[in-house]
C-alpha cells in the first residue's frame, strides 16, 4: 500500500520463497527493498484483523494464494473488494470434476444404503437367507 491516500494498492508476485510454505519478508530481499522499513500489518483472514508483524514473521503461504499487507496506519481504498478479490477461489475443472465425482458417490451409497437397510431391518425374516433383486440402474 502507498502512503498517498486514495492511491491504490500494489499488487505484485514473490519469486524468493526458500522454506516454501512459510516466508518471511527477510527471505526477500527486493521485496524487503520494495516495503520498505516501516512497520507493517498483515490481514489475518481467519479472525478479520490486521496485526502486526515485523519483517522475521514467518507467513504460512499456499500456491496462488494471497498475502495482503500494509504499512500501519494506511487505509486501503476499497478494502472489501481487494479483500475479496484475494479470498475468491475461482472454479476450475478439476474443483468441478471432484464436486460431480463427490455427488454421484453419495447418490450411489444412498442407492445401496436404503437396500441394504431394507434387508437388514425385515421383520419376516427367520435366520434364512434371501436374495433380493435389485435393479442394474440403481448401481
Amino acid at each position: 500500500m502507498d502512503h498517498q491516500t486514495g492511491v491504490e494498492p500494489t499488487v505484485f508476485t514473490v519469486q524468493d520463497c526458500p522454506r516454501w510454505p512459510k516466508w518471511k519478508i527477510n527471505d526477500s530481499p527486493p521485496t524487503l527493498k520494495r516495503l520498505g522499513d516501516d512497520l507493517l500489518q498483515f490481514y489475518d483472514t481467519d479472525h478479520n484483523l490486521w496485526v502486526e508483524s515485523n519483517p522475521s514473521y514467518p507467513h504460512t503461504l499456499q500456491t496462488d494464494g494471497y498475502l495482503l499487507l500494509h504499512r500501519a496506519g494506511v487505509v486501503c481504498q476499497n478494502f472489501e473488494q481487494h479483500l475479496a478479490a484475494a479470498l475468491h477461489k475461482p472454479t476450475n475443472q478439476r474443483t468441478y470434476m471432484t464436486k460431480v465425482r463427490q455427488s454421484i458417490k453419495s447418490k450411489t451409497l444412498k442407492g445401496k444404503g436404503k437396500a441394504r437397510a431394507r434387508s437388514q431391518t425385515d421383520d419376516e425374516s427367520d435366520g434364512a437367507v434371501e436374495f433380493v433383486d435389485i435393479p442394474s440402474e440403481s448401481l
